[in-house]
């Protein structure tokens, strides 16, 4: 899907434009509560898909460039505002919609309905996790997937396989009750984002099987996939009709991989 300019990455460009050196930092925001906001890595990326900034880091490496003596390590990144950023901000501050995709032909809401937007809508950060790696974080929703749905390491060829590969999803999402349980989740998400005092919160959902490797990280994928209305992927997981309400929806929505790419537990 076309990456947007949601509330969260506006704040980060609004930041940029007023830093000295135009740099956008990870960390957004802190709310009177003292809670952080923090840009994630796909707001990073979709900020650089749009042409709004440029990946570098304190040093002038870009971000992901080869780094066989690990001089980049510990230098913290940033990401430099571009003059379409600069653009998307002045454009934001106008009562005429803003350009939400980079495209000039396609515009979206005006700047009070952008600014309203995560209450309208949502950010949902979902997460997968494997619990032999280390409980998960605090999150709103905890799915533990161990004891319930067939684990696929017990398949030799599978075992060395992950939620990337398509016979590790297709195994999982053939589970019977996975389709079922994905469904109620999305439900449930609903349900925390049509809440009272839902108005610019985050709902986090934590997805953790054994590994992290299998049944996690495809569940995860497939509540991306639904929540997001990403329909290539809905269908290959077969939810596409889960996905299909939302593919106007404009929610928020991230996911981390936190165990996926780790090597295999021998059990």
């Amino acid at each position: 899907m076309t990456p947007r300019l949601t509330p969260k990455r506006l704040k980060a460009l609004q930041n940029a434009a007023a830093h000295p050196k135009g740099n956008i930092g990870s960390l957004i925001e802190t709310t009177d509560a003292g809670k952080k906001i923090w840009l994630t890595a796909a707001d990073e990326i979709a900020l650089e898909e749009l042409g709004y900034a440029d990946s570098i880091d304190d040093c002038g490496h870009t971000q992901g460039s080869p780094d066989p003596d690990n001089v980049h390590r510990g230098h913290p990144h940033f990401f430099a505002i571009t003059d379409a950023g600069r653009q998307a901000v002045t454009d934001a501050a106008r009562t005429p919609p803003i350009r939400a995709t980079g495209n000039p032909s396609r515009t979206r809401k005006t700047t009070d309905k952008v600014e309203n937007m995560t209450e309208r809508t949502g950010t949902i950060e979902i997460v997968s996790f494997g619990y032999l790696h280390g409980a998960p974080d605090d999150a709103h929703l905890t799915i533990d997937l161990r004891h319930h749905f067939r684990d696929p390491h017990v398949s030799p060829e599978l075992r060395y396989m992950t939620a990337h590969d398509a016979p590790v999803r297709a195994a999982v999402m053939t589970t019977p009750g996975i389709k079922q349980l994905v469904t109620a989740t999305v439900m449930q998400i609903e349900a925390f984002l049509a809440g009272p005092s839902a108005s610019g919160r985050i709902v986090r959902v934590a997805a953790g099987c054994a590994g992290g490797r299998h049944r996690a990280g495809t569940v995860a994928l497939a509540l991306q996939a639904a929540l997001s209305g990403d329909q290539k992927t809905a269908t290959e997981l077969g939810i596409a009709d889960l996905a299909q309400p939302y593919a106007d929806r404009h929610l928020d929505v991230t996911l981390v991989h936190r165990d996926l790419d780790k090597p295999v537990v021998e059990r």
